[in-house]
């Protein structure tokens, strides 16, 4: 790979973000085993149900105006993804009781 010069008289500017630090900070973090552990457990257990809500029931924005709104939306998204993970259960159960 050839590295190109700047032809300007001043050369070039790179700006570092005033983040610059706590990303290198975190990228450090990561690196440890424990931590990436963690981090699988969190994918399994937080990140599913939004990947849940946004591709399999296509939700993408907000259709309400206001806090309230928002809140009784969200509440509505919880509970049938909720039942939606039960109702295998209370289908597998209604099987076992039945004669």
């Amino acid at each position: 790979m050839k590295l190109r010069s700047s032809r300007l008289k001043k050369g070039r500017k790179i700006e570092i973000s005033p983040y610059h630090g706590a990303v290198v900070a975190q990228r450090a973090k990561q690196q440890d085993a424990h931590k990436q552990r963690l981090l699988n457990q969190r994918r399994t257990i937080v990140e599913l149900p939004f990947a849940w809500i946004k591709q399999g029931m296509g939700f993408r924005r907000w259709t309400v105006r206001g806090l309230d709104g928002t809140r009784t939306q969200w509440a509505l998204l919880c509970t049938v993804l909720n039942l939606r993970k039960l109702y295998p259960f209370w289908k597998e159960e209604k099987r076992c009781l039945s004669p």
